[in-house]
């Protein structure tokens, strides 16, 4: 049985208030991804990471990396708001 961690990343509630505000619906999820997004009659499966100090990003699990190998559907990894907008094919409303 896979083990996920359940901690958010501190920018994920940015992502979701950003991703919100185009007019897409989120659900927070905790496996396998971290946001389910609707937008347009579609639907994205995001993976929230941060960025650590120094230029170092977080790195996946061993559980995220075998879902991301195995998984034959739409899956993005994103960083920040705008990397969400890209994935979903929006733009800011700002």
């Amino acid at each position: 049985m896979m083990r996920y961690s359940l901690r958010k990343d501190a920018n994920q509630a940015a992502i979701v208030e950003g991703l919100r505000a185009v007019g897409a619906t989120i659900k927070v999820l905790h496996v396998p991804g971290d946001l389910l997004v609707g937008y347009q009659e579609r639907n994205y499966l995001l993976e929230v990471k941060r960025q650590k100090t120094r230029g170092r990003k977080t790195m996946s699990t061993p559980e995220q990396l075998k879902f991301q190998r195995e998984w034959r559907g739409q899956y993005a990894i994103v960083y920040t708001l705008v990397e969400a907008l890209e994935v979903i094919g929006a733009r800011a409303k700002w």
